[in-house]
């Protein structure tokens, strides 16, 4: 995705069908699929002290 981004920050899809030619709807496309994508927080990691 980061190949394709415009230089303005915005998505285009060359195919305007759907109106996906709209940058500003492309772009919403990208941020909604990237969202999805993004992982799981993973659980903080407890740190134990050695026992004396």
């Amino acid at each position: 995705l980061f190949k394709i981004q415009q230089d303005n920050g915005a998505w285009l899809n060359k195919n305007d069908r759907w109106y996906e030619g709209n940058p500003d709807l492309a772009t919403a496309y990208v941020l909604i699929a990237m969202h999805y994508c993004e992982p799981k927080s993973a659980k903080p990691a407890t740190v134990t002290k050695p026992a004396k």
